[in-house]
């Protein structure tokens, strides 16, 4: 119904997501984690200028604090391994991700969850492919392939969920409730990454 911005959020969404791998390649599992949640700051305030949702006392205060917290959690995690291009590519991808989730939420009035995320496949492809060109290719284990598998399955039905959620959720509450994956990502970077985590994180 609307191609013009399914096609916006295609452009939006798939350069989101290439800076969030780039920024996964260069800084910390939790740095790259937390900067892509920059969302959180920047959907509500992007949804207050183009969707006209109002930001009242509770949305502003839930906000800063998850943007308190996710300070102190990347001033307090070790440093090792990172660099400042790693984070500032984390931090353009917090900032894409806010705006497309913002278009997410205006195109759930009049899109499915699927044409959306077809339109995300579709142009995130190729944003993606032409990168390649440049970086000398790896081929996967047997295990890598079981690992690519299990990622690209999770993170479509997670994906698809998400752009759903959007049809019944303001931005703000949907954009704080994806929040809860830091929990299993902090988890993830000690249990498998061995990063460091202290007791003030």
């Amino acid at each position: 119904n609307n191609r013009k911005r399914l096609v916006y959020r295609g452009i939006i969404g798939g350069f989101a997501v290439l800076c969030y791998f780039l920024s996964l390649q260069q800084t910390s599992l939790i740095h790259a984690q937390l900067l892509n949640y920059g969302s959180i700051v920047f959907a509500p305030i992007f949804a207050s200028i183009f969707l006209k949702e109002k930001l009242g006392i509770r949305t502003v205060t839930a906000v800063l604090t998850a943007a308190t917290g996710m300070f102190l959690i990347l001033h307090a995690t070790n440093t090792q391994g990172q660099t400042i291009i790693g984070d500032l590519y984390g931090l353009l991808s917090g900032i894409l991700a806010g705006a497309a989730i913002t278009e997410i939420r205006l195109l759930r009035q009049s899109e499915s969850s699927w044409s959306i995320f077809f339109y995300l496949s579709l142009i995130g492809l190729p944003l993606t492919v032409l990168p390649m060109f440049w970086i000398h290719p790896v081929i996967p284990t047997v295990q890598g392939w079981i690992c690519i598998g299990i990622m690209g399955l999770s993170s479509c039905l997670a994906q698809i969920l998400m752009t759903f959620g959007y049809k019944y959720l303001r931005t703000a509450e949907g954009a704080l409730l994806t929040m809860t994956q830091i929990v299993y990502v902090s988890l993830a970077s000690v249990l498998v990454f061995h990063e460091h985590v202290t007791v003030f994180t």
